[in-house]
């Protein structure tokens, strides 16, 4: 069946039926908004982790590091390594996302600045998870039809993928989220190292490896005028992760979803140093793969190789285990993007401004009912992005573009809601009119532009009006005061 050996099948069939049973196991727990969209606040430090690295690492990562390294050498490894710089920080950002005791971002913008920006970063947000989802599940679509050369088309592994994440996770929110991450987690590991030995063995070894590559291909950091990526470049696109980290719709629910701020600082610094690990396997495979193939094997597109070399290197039961490795790792990140996008529409503009005051039965359907559309909507835009890299960087974009508000907000308390809007605004627009103007400057230099266009409108559009409320900065500025050690500190 779909060119699959009896032992392949059966191990993929036995983990989707699993993925099934812990839905609707979880669901029994699902009583109010809280325990959906931030899994009630009772997860520990190892479940935190879990759902840290899970949500932060999916089969399109590898792909496009796999496929970047085939082209540039080991350089590309910084498509993923850009967050390196960043993790550290995550040590004392989790803290502050905990301390928002908020269930979304636009919750922090509504306290923080206006309802006018809550709401708008409420659509940004679920715009940015939908291309996110688009972005996994084309990755992963192409990933799977290689592997089984075409006997599992795109479109069905992307059917099957989307009905099991929608299926457990509208039932069982951000805890079915949770659980199947600490399962699909391991799994990520396993798939990020398994092809090596097999990789390895036929290129012929370490030194037969050097011998057919070019010197350059070992480079990790590029010099200036190859097709590598340069020092600038890793500084830059950093930069800019560090700026737009904090408002990715799902870094909220799941930072938010620790029991304590040491649960969650452990969790999103030690879960994400994981994904780092992974990432030097993914960048060795792909300079693997040049040694294996040319790239008119690969039909011209680098994207395929990762799928090429599985289908070739691995023997029987191991296509099984790959296949539901590359299923864990893709369905336990859209399982959380699609309850946080959910929450941003549900929790934020539905249940405070749309509808307010009705019961929290009704709230969750509603949210199960958004996690659909936004489903729904990332799918489309899946078959709409011409490759899996473009909209990788898309969302780099679209993240520190309302990142700079968020920063400004936190670190200086003249900064005003017209300070917020035109940071974002004016980000927007020089990164629209270097695409009209200027379509051919490389994205690290785009965002040395727009970024720092948004902080110095930022600055300025906040120094030209009237400050902030000081009530409103007292009320704010002393909840991020308060920690959190457990449910009492709520």
């Amino acid at each position: 069946m779909a060119g699959l050996h009896p032992i392949d099948l059966g191990i993929l069939l036995l983990y989707l039926v699993a993925m099934i049973v812990i839905g609707v196991w979880t669901s029994r727990s699902i009583k109010n908004q809280g325990d959906f969209f931030v899994a009630g606040r009772r997860l520990n430090k190892f479940l935190q982790m879990m759902i840290n690295f899970g949500t932060g690492t999916h089969t399109d990562q590898a792909v496009i590091v796999v496929s970047k390294s085939y082209d540039v050498g080991l350089s590309g490894i910084w498509y993923q390594w850009l967050w390196m710089f960043v993790t550290p920080f995550y040590w004392m950002i989790a803290p502050i996302i905990r301390r928002m005791r908020s269930v979304t971002c636009a919750d922090f913008f509504y306290e923080r600045f206006s309802k006018g920006f809550s709401i708008y970063y409420a659509f940004v947000g679920i715009i940015i998870m939908v291309v996110d989802i688009g972005v996994m599940l084309k990755a992963t679509g192409m990933t799977i039809e290689g592997m089984t050369t075409g006997a599992i088309s795109a479109n069905v592994a992307v059917f099957v993928m989307t009905f099991l994440f929608v299926f457990y996770g509208v039932l069982g929110g951000l805890l079915a989220a949770a659980i199947t991450d600490a399962i699909q987690g391991i799994l990520t590991i396993v798939f990020s190292f398994l092809l090596i030995p097999f990789l390895l063995n036929a290129v012929g070894g370490m030194s037969a490896l050097h011998d057919k590559l070019a010197p350059q291909m070992f480079d990790m950091v590029a010099s200036e005028g190859t097709q590598g990526l340069t020092l600038f470049w890793i500084v830059m696109v950093s930069f800019n992760g560090l700026v737009g980290i904090v408002v990715q719709p799902h870094t909220v629910p799941t930072v938010g979803a620790g029991r304590t701020e040491m649960d969650s600082r452990v969790g999103q610094c030690f879960g994400n140093y994981i994904k780092r690990l992974c990432t030097v396997a993914w960048a060795f495979i792909g300079i693997g793969c040049v040694a294996l193939y040319s790239l008119e094997d690969l039909g011209g597109h680098s994207e395929l190789a990762f799928g090429r070399a599985v289908t070739d290197l691995l023997p029987v039961g191991f296509l099984g285990l790959m296949l539901i490795c590359i299923l864990a790792a893709v369905m336990s990140t859209c399982d959380a993007l699609m309850v946080s996008a959910s929450a941003l529409f549900t929790n934020h503009m539905y249940a405070k401004f749309i509808r307010p005051g009705l019961s929290e039965t009704h709230y969750v359907n509603v949210g199960r009912l958004i996690s659909v559309v936004v489903v729904l909507l990332g799918l489309a835009f899946a078959y709409a992005i011409p490759s899996a890299r473009a909209g990788l960087e898309i969302f780099w974009r679209a993240n520190a573009i309302v990142g700079i508000a968020f920063w400004l907000g936190i670190t200086w308390r003249r900064a005003t809601a017209l300070g917020a809007w035109a940071s974002s605004l004016s980000a927007i627009l020089v990164s629209v009119a270097i695409h009209r103007f200027f379509p051919d400057m490389p994205i690290h230099h785009e965002m040395f532009w727009y970024l720092s266009v948004g902080f110095v409108c930022g600055i300025v559009g906040s120094w030209m009006t009237r400050p902030t409320d000081p009530e409103r900065l007292r009320a704010f500025f002393g909840k991020l005061a308060r920690p959190v050690h457990g449910p009492e500190d709520e």
